[in-house]
């Protein structure tokens, strides 16, 4: 039994496995409040316009009717806490140069890894790794920041 499962049977396993154990199976049962908790309560916009407006979301799943949906749901939310629009930005805790936030940038500038063997290291420092992020895997955007990276650190 664990609350949100997923992360802390995954934690576990690697855990057991760096110590040596056999581990625990990927398919292994477990009981978990979080996911009975989404089933007496999901959190879909639907749902929200329910909570919070007490009406059914019938455009649901076309652009236009899941914006008017959310613009709903934001005008009660912000009516239920007594905030303006800006009160409730949420600020990152980086400011990321990529979507997959593989990359951030500082409170001086300069861009680091966000994940790996080198995070928080500056990229600037680890060539190689951008390289085999570059050959990797990752999302084209990934790989516009840290080429544009490059080539201003050659500039």
């Amino acid at each position: 039994m664990a609350y949100r499962a997923t992360f802390d049977v995954r934690f576990l396993h690697h855990e057991l496995v760096r110590a040596g154990q056999r581990g625990i199976p990927a398919s292994v049962p477990v009981v978990d409040p979080y996911v009975l908790f989404l089933e007496d309560a999901p959190r879909t916009l639907a749902d929200a316009l329910r909570f919070y407006c007490g009406e059914d979301h019938v455009e649901a799943h076309g652009s236009a009717g899941d914006v008017r949906a959310m613009a709903k749901v934001l005008r009660a939310q912000r009516e239920r806490r007594g905030r303006s629009l800006a009160q409730l930005v949420v600020v990152p805790d980086k400011r990321w140069l990529d979507w997959d936030r593989k990359v951030y940038a500082d409170a001086t500038g300069i861009a680091r890894f966000a994940f790996g063997k080198h995070r928080d290291h500056p990229v600037r420092d680890h060539w190689d790794y951008v390289e085999w992020m570059l050959s990797g895997e990752f999302s084209a955007d990934t790989k516009t920041v840290l080429r544009a990276i490059m080539a201003s650190a050659r500039s």
